[in-house]
C-alpha cells in the first residue's frame, strides 16, 4: 500500500491540504523512527523537533487558510447586501439610506424648538 496514507487516516478527520500535508510529514517522521538500525533513527529531541514544526506549520497554514476564507466570505456578504433589491426591484441599501434621510429631514420639520 504504499502512498495511500490517505486511506488509513481516521475517516472523519477533514481532509484538507493542511491536514493531508501534516500527516505526510508524520508519517515519514514515523517511518524514520523504525528505521531497524539506531544510528538511522532520529533522536528523541530531534523527533520533537519535527513534531513541534509540523504542529506550528499546521496552525500556520490553517490560521492564513482560515482569514483567506474569512475574508472571501465578508466580502460576498457585503456585495451581495450592496446588490440587494426587495420584490419591485428597487435596491434596498440605496432605498434604506434615502429613507432614513428622509425621515430625519421630516423629523426636523414637525420638532419644536
Amino acid at each position: 500500500m504504499e502512498g495511500n496514507l490517505i486511506d488509513i487516516l481516521d475517516p472523519n478527520i477533514e481532509k484538507t491540504p493542511e491536514t493531508l500535508g501534516a500527516m505526510e510529514r508524520l508519517a515519514v517522521l514515523s517511518f524514520a523512527c523504525s528505521a531497524p538500525s539506531k544510528k538511522d533513527r532520529p533522536s528523541m529531541k530531534k523527533s520533537v523537533e519535527v513534531l513541534w514544526n509540523i504542529r506550528k506549520d499546521y496552525l500556520a497554514k490553517k490560521h492564513a487558510n482560515l482569514n483567506l476564507s474569512t475574508t472571501k466570505t465578508a466580502s460576498m456578504h457585503c456585495d451581495s447586501f450592496h446588490n440587494t433589491s426587495d420584490s419591485s426591484g428597487h435596491n434596498i441599501s440605496t432605498d434604506f439610506s434615502s429613507r432614513t434621510s428622509d425621515a430625519q429631514g421630516s423629523q426636523r420639520h414637525h420638532s419644536s424648538p
